[in-house]
């Protein structure tokens, strides 16, 4: 990055600065978008096959990854 007097290299930085950031807000919107879909598909099959099933590790296992691990990619 050099510095002129107009300050257009110092502009265009910050400019993509907030192009990335768009695309980074945009993005997690539709991971959200597409995880609330999933859970509204499937929360019925879910009731059925894993919550009657006893607390063993594949079922803890399954809880993790449903509903501990997304909220922490966003």
């Amino acid at each position: 990055m050099t510095s002129n007097p107009s300050g257009t290299a110092v502009s265009g930085d910050i400019l993509q600065i907030f192009n990335d950031y768009s695309a980074v807000k945009y993005t997690n919107a539709a991971f959200l978008t597409i995880l609330i879909y999933d859970y509204t598909l499937t929360i019925n099959l879910e009731m059925i096959s894993v919550w009657s099933l006893p607390w063993k590790l594949p079922k803890f296992l399954f809880i993790i990854n449903r509903y501990i691990v997304p909220p922490m990619l966003l």
